[in-house]
Parts: structure tokens; sequence; C-alpha cells
């Protein structure tokens, strides 16, 4: 078995480096290079060549110790269909990456003082953990307070696509349910797939606003009978307005949109 030292892995602004280390101990002898007898020579060769293959080392993922040695533990499972693969610390060692990521991200917003997440840290709170529990333990605050919200994702990409852009966001968990407008009687800009969303979350439309970036997804949502707040990311304010959405914010950043958002949870203390 040839396992693969994986020496650094850095996400943003960091390049990925993968070195494999070659020990080269298994350097023949000058009694075995000058051997005249052929067989030994092969037979020292395999014993060597053996030794170098077990010496070939994966610095941050290791074979346990207790590895199954029966030829047969596999046999029942013939004839071979399929082999089905956890991909974080099964196919690389990735731990590194989320690290790394989460300590930068959590030391630009002044988590635990500015001081960085150590090792430690992130193995007893973050590694291999749910996305909601995670939370649990960064920003319990947050988590109380936005407590029952549900999310969904509303789009008239296919399927495939939204799920690799969704994963790639990180939002897999985020989402309680993802709503295709192909999957609809009628796509967006018809209110179809907003109507489908509120359904599958079993919520009104007298407590829902969406979020949307182009004229065609803002009148699917005034359609549905609910507020949209719309993205200038793409379309410039003038266009996006004829299509009424009940405000525009430039992102999730303006000062317009938590303003709104401070005023909505004022109002549902109040109630």
């Amino acid at each position: 078995k040839v396992l693969i030292d994986c020496h650094r892995l850095f996400v943003a602004r960091r390049s990925a480096h993968i070195r494999i280390k070659i020990p080269f101990e298994f350097i023949p002898t000058s009694s075995l290079l000058f051997s005249h007898n052929p067989f030994s020579f092969f037979l020292h060769f395999l014993l060597l060549f053996h030794r170098f293959l077990l010496q070939i080392t994966f610095r941050s993922m290791t074979v346990s110790s207790n590895e199954v040695n029966s030829k047969t533990a596999l046999a029942p499972l013939a004839p071979l269909e399929a082999v089905l693969f956890d991909v974080d610390g099964t196919l690389c060692d990735s731990d590194p990456i989320h690290l790394d990521a989460f300590r930068e991200m959590l030391l630009e917003i002044g988590f635990n003082g500015g001081v960085p997440i150590d090792e430690e840290f992130f193995i007893k709170n973050i590694a291999g953990k749910h996305n909601d529990d995670i939370a649990a333990v960064l920003f319990p605050d947050d988590l109380e307070k936005d407590h029952g919200l549900k999310r969904a994702a509303v789009t008239n990409a296919p399927r495939p696509n939204a799920e690799l852009m969704i994963s790639t966001l990180g939002l897999t968990d985020f989402f309680h349910h993802l709503i295709i407008g192909d999957e609809c009687e009628h796509p967006k800009p018809a209110p179809d797939p907003y109507l489908k969303a509120l359904e599958l979350l079993n919520v009104s439309k007298d407590h829902t606003f969406i979020c949307e970036d182009s004229v065609s997804g803002i009148k699917a949502g005034v359609a549905a009978g609910m507020p949209v707040v719309g993205l200038t990311t793409r379309n410039p304010e003038n266009v996006l307005m004829t299509a009424n959405p009940t405000l525009l914010i430039k992102d999730y950043e303006d000062p317009i949109l938590w303003a709104a958002l401070e005023e909505l949870d004022k109002k549902a203390g109040d109630a």
C-alpha cells in the first residue's frame, strides 16, 4: 500500500503544497549489488522494495496498526458492485484547510477577542461536527435569536448547477429546501416556485420575505404576494424598480437592510 505524505494545505490566498516523502534506506548493500546468485539478488530486491513501499508515509493520515488481516473480510461482498467513499479525512486530510479557514474567518469578525483559535479548539468544537452544532458553539446568542427561522433557495437554474453552487458556498445545511423553477408548473417570473417554497416550509406569505437580483425573480415574488428585497449586484436600480421591489440594497451589509431588520425584530418583540 502506497501512502502519500500531504505536506500542508492552505485556503484563500494560499497555495496547496503536496509532496511525497521517500526514505532511501532501502538502498542495496554492496554484498547485494555484487551477489553472483540471481535468485538471492531477486529475493533481496523484493524484500527491500517491500520495505521501501511500507516507508512511504502520509504524515497527516496513517493506517491503524489494527488493520484487518483476514483475506476473507470482504469476500461476502462478491460480486462487488460499488465502493463508497467518505470525503473529508478519507480522500484527503482536509482538516488543515478547515482549520485555516475558520481561524481566518473568526479573526476577521473579532471572535474570542481577536485571539486565533488553535488546533485543540478546532478539534473539540468544529472538526466533524454539523453546521448547526458549530454555530451553537461559535455564535450561541445569534443562534438563539434566529431559532425557528426557515430558509429555502428558489432558483430557475438547473438542479445540478444550483446544488453545486450552494455546496461551493458552504450553504448546503443552511437551506431546508431547494426549489427549482423547471420542477414547478411554471418557473419565474410566475409565482409558482415561491408558492411551492411556502408550502414546503409550511409558512405564511404574511411572515416571509424574498431576496432577489433580477426583474424576473422580483416579479415572481411580488406575484406570490410577498415583500421582495432587490439586490443591485447585477442589474441597475432603475431596471429592478420596474418590477416593484419593496426595497433595494447594494449587498447584505447595506445599512438599509439592517435598519429594516431591526424594525422587524423590534415589532416581533413587542408582539
